[in-house]
């Protein structure tokens, strides 16, 4: 998740944080100091049923352990969120289901992170993959 804050704060403009989320409550202090020194105010949680259903929060970034994805996810499109997920979206084929059929009852975005697809460097290397004709890696 570092990372995408860091990509994310490119976009300080647009892009607000208002919270953030860790069952450690050393990661939430680490985390809130570090967001507070970059200009935002925000609020840390323990508990991700708090975060999704804040007046303050419009989406949720999901940086959790794999299987948590799904069940956060979830909840936050239900709770009126829209969804920026990290990769792997779900263990499964039924969890994606359930996830892109609460996006449509609730009217919602979620986006799953393909960061290497998107990478300037990445499809750099592509497009001159396929320029020479080279079989995709």
């Amino acid at each position: 998740s570092n990372a995408l804050y860091g990509e994310a704060k490119r976009f300080k403009e647009q892009v607000n944080f208002t919270a953030v989320c860790d069952v450690d409550a050393r990661h939430v202090d680490h985390a809130v100091k570090q967001y507070k020194n970059d200009g935002y105010d925000v609020k840390g949680y323990k508990d991700f049923r708090e975060l999704v259903t804040s007046k303050d929060v419009d989406a949720v970034i999901v940086a959790t352990p794999d299987h948590w994805h799904a069940i956060i996810a979830i909840a936050a499109l239900k709770a009126g969120k829209d969804v920026y997920c990290e990769k792997p979206l779900t263990h499964n084929v039924r969890e994606g289901a359930i996830m892109t059929a609460a996006a449509r009852k609730y009217n919602r975005i979620c986006q799953v992170g393909t960061q290497s697809r998107s990478n300037p460097g990445m499809r750099e290397a592509i497009l001159q993959a396929f320029r020479a004709n080279m079989p995709a890696v």
